[in-house]
């Protein structure tokens, strides 16, 4: 089988994966959101908070709560960036020319960050935020960019190394 069509097939199910992944958060009703958030913000605080692990149980989760909302907006950021870099590979790998797959990236990446949104909405103790939505698509835009950027040095390499 040809190496395209198996890295066509893994990036598409790898952005099926993350797109469903996605959806699963946000259905989460606020308080498990919340409960697993401030989970990362526990994991943080024994990373980067020096004596972290002698603070007494409540002091630990007033760290968490703390950084609570910088938490969930770095993890909605690094979400939609690797949606963002999803979609801009998989329309590298379908040879589709950059000047359609960079914006195609991002409005496939914008249209899913509107819809989760959107979703949130349904869900009790969830809001969709048009803030979020700005979040989302910066990510996406980052992601997009990597990518591109990426591809690009890539390509100047491989001709660097034909003109020796």
């Amino acid at each position: 089988m040809k190496r395209v069509y198996v890295l066509r097939g893994a990036l598409c199910v790898l952005t099926l994966a993350l797109l469903s992944a996605i959806y699963v958060m946000s259905a989460q009703p606020a308080d498990s959101s919340t409960e697993a958030s401030l989970a990362v913000g526990r994991a943080v605080g024994g990373l980067i908070v020096p004596g972290y692990a002698e603070l007494t149980e409540s002091e630990q989760t007033a760290y968490a709560v703390k950084i609570d909302h910088t938490v969930r907006k770095t993890a909605d950021f690094i979400e939609f960036f690797a949606l963002g870099a999803l979609f801009s590979a998989d329309a590298l790998a379908w040879d589709l020319r950059v000047r359609a797959a960079a914006p195609l990236s991002f409005a496939a990446g914008a249209v899913c960050a509107a819809l989760d949104e959107l979703h949130q909405t349904f869900v009790p103790g969830r809001a969709g935020m048009w803030q979020d939505v700005l979040l989302d698509c910066a990510g996406v835009a980052a992601g997009v960019a990597a990518v591109f950027a990426a591809a690009l040095i890539i390509k100047r390499i491989k001709n660097d190394r034909r003109a020796r």
